[in-house]
């Protein structure tokens, strides 16, 4: 969508009608899918998530800030993403 600005202003359009939104993705590594969460979970008029795309991923080097468990992302409380690259 061109990043976090873009989805905000998409999410403030679909507010403005009444509208929910959804945060999705494709295959993306874990640093994006934190990205995802982290403004998912900012919004409120975000009702709907998939955002499990970097479960196909072959060796992301990311080292994911949130944790998944029983079919919930949790976002650790850590700054920023939470997220560490090991290359």
């Amino acid at each position: 969508c061109g990043g976090v600005r873009c989805a905000r202003q998409m999410d403030a359009i679909a507010r403005a009608a009444r509208m929910t939104t959804m945060v999705g993705c494709v295959h993306e590594p874990a640093l994006l899918i934190a990205a995802g969460l982290g403004f998912a979970l900012s919004s409120a008029n975000v009702r709907y998530g998939d955002l499990d795309g970097s479960f196909d991923l072959v060796d992301d080097p990311t080292v994911p800030g949130f944790q998944f468990e029983e079919g919930w992302l949790i976002a650790r409380d850590v700054p920023g993403l939470g997220c560490t690259v090991e290359l």
